[in-house]
């Protein structure tokens, strides 16, 4: 079973991932840069359609 997404549940997992680290006292600029990327390529590709992750991080 794949895990299916969309840029806007990607970008908001991202944000709590990036608060969550940064609670614990990492800066996480480059890991933010990076994941924004993605989300924004994600949203490029499928715009706001389901997608499953795999095939996500694989194109």
């Amino acid at each position: 079973m794949s895990t299916k997404i969309t840029a806007a549940v990607l970008a908001r997992d991202a944000k709590e991932f990036l608060a969550f680290k940064r609670a614990m006292g990492m800066g996480y600029l480059r890991a933010e840069f990076v994941l924004n990327g993605f989300v924004r390529f994600v949203r490029g590709q499928y715009g706001e359609r389901s997608v499953s992750l795999e095939r996500a991080v694989s194109e």
